[in-house]
This record gives C-alpha cells, sequence and structure tokens, in this order.
C-alpha cells in the first residue's frame, strides 16, 4: 500500500498544469501525462469520506482542492465524480458556520477562500435544486468575508 497522503496526489494533477508550456513538458509524451493524471485523480477519489469530505485536518481545505482536482478533468458524468462533487459541496455547505466562514482552524485565510473557490466553480454542477440554494446562500456570506 501507498504510505503517501491522499492529496500528494494533487500534485500529480496541478503541478501539469503549471509547467504545460515548459520545454521540458514537451518531451513527455502525452500519453505517459494523461496515466499519471488518471493514477493522481483515482487516488483522490478513494479518498473522500462517508460525509463527502477529504482528508482528517484541514477538511475544508483539502476538500477544495479535492473538488478542484475532479472539476478539472471535465467530464464529471464519468466515474462517479458528479456525485463526489455534490457530497463535497454538501459537505462544505453543511459545515459553513451561520456567517458563511468556511475556514479551517489553521490556514485560515487559504482554506476559506478555497473553499469558496470550489463552491464557486462547483455550483452551475450541481443538480440537487436544494443544494444549489443553500451552496448560492453560503457563498453569499462567504463573499463578505473576504
Amino acid at each position: 500500500m501507498n504510505d503517501r497522503p491522499w492529496w500528494s496526489a494533487l500534485f500529480a494533477v496541478l503541478l501539469p498544469a503549471l509547467v504545460v508550456h515548459s520545454s521540458a513538458a514537451q518531451s513527455v509524451p502525452a500519453q505517459d501525462l494523461e496515466n499519471v493524471l488518471q493514477n493522481a485523480v483515482a487516488a483522490v477519489r478513494k479518498a473522500q469520506k462517508p460525509d463527502g469530505s477529504f482528508g482528517t485536518k484541514q477538511k475544508h481545505l483539502q476538500t477544495s482542492l479535492a473538488m478542484l482536482a475532479l472539476l478539472s478533468r471535465g467530464n464529471l458524468a464519468a466515474n462517479g465524480d458528479l456525485k463526489r462533487l455534490e457530497a463535497a459541496s454538501r459537505y462544505l455547505v453543511k459545515s459553513a458556520s451561520r456567517n458563511g466562514n468556511l475556514a479551517d482552524a489553521v490556514f485560515q485565510t487559504e482554506s476559506h477562500s478555497l473553499a469558496v473557490t470550489a463552491l464557486l466553480s462547483a455550483l452551475p454542477h450541481l443538480r440537487d435544486r436544494k443544494l444549489r440554494q443553500d451552496a448560492t446562500r453560503v457563498l453569499y456570506r462567504a463573499m463578505r468575508l473576504l
């Protein structure tokens, strides 16, 4: 079994986006890069908790990064990613404070900002009308805290 934390797979998802225009990236065969991305997202998929969250500490931060990784792959209907995205969105909405605060105890600004970004990015994909409405209300309050 792999001893690395699940979120290390996020780097495999996000890093290619950062280096795609570099000369080194052009020497990597496209299929190899796609295989790395598929494996990384598969690791992210396996890490989701029953409550929709990801990770054990800094759950808002890690859940937000996982949501963005799933969204970055496009076809959300494949592999149940839309259900994962909705479950993660539901977790963020339910765990938001009354004033819309989505911060973890550590790295409060970063976790709140990423949670807002992830929810905003997920919003157009949410099929559940009540979840969409609840997420919109949380986002309205959360954005006032930025």
